[in-house]
């Protein structure tokens, strides 16, 4: 991805905001829609439509009233990466959904994996092929980054051999 759009997506992912616990796929789709300039950076049109309420990619279709049409997809990490690859050479980005793990279980003194998805960006770091993955957080509003993917998605994979990312392009 060009220099001035990786600016442009960090300018963007700084300023936005996560109104609601369960409202990152609207979130994700207004981070996606602000990076392509379709709204402006205080429009919050599907947080302030869903109200909260986890949409999931369900509602993916509604980016169409923007001109932005998406193809909505499964895939393994090798895809994953690959198809953001592709997207950022073209200073596109990916919108993918992602467990997050929660840690220890303090009555077994063990890890233990409690699955709850959330929604990322994915995009190339200039021509590197190194790769970015970046969220919101709700209330303090901080960017979230996946440090280690392919951790991630092994250790899910360890619990769950028929993980797959879900993941929208377009």
């Amino acid at each position: 991805m060009r220099e001035e759009k990786i600016r442009w997506l960090v300018e963007v992912l700084e300023g936005h905001q996560q109104w609601f616990p369960t409202s990152c796929a609207a979130s994700g789709m207004e981070i996606l829609l602000k990076f392509e300039k379709k709204i402006g950076l205080n429009e919050y049109p599907l947080q302030e439509r869903y109200a909260g309420n986890n949409i999931g990619f369900e509602k993916i279709g509604d980016l169409g009233k923007w001109g932005i049409q998406v193809d909505k997809k499964e895939c393994d990490l090798d895809i994953l990466k690959s198809r953001i690859n592709s997207k950022s050479k073209d200073d596109k980005i990916i919108l993918f959904s992602a467990p997050t793990i929660l840690a220890f279980d303090l009555t077994n003194r063990r890890e233990r994996f409690v699955t709850s998805n959330h929604i990322f960006v994915g995009y190339a770091l200039s021509s590197h092929d190194e790769l970015s993955y970046q969220s919101k957080t709700h209330l303090n509003n901080e960017i979230l980054n996946i440090h280690n993917i392919d951790k991630l998605y092994h250790s899910v994979r360890k619990a769950n051999l028929k993980f797959l990312f879900d993941y929208v392009s377009y």
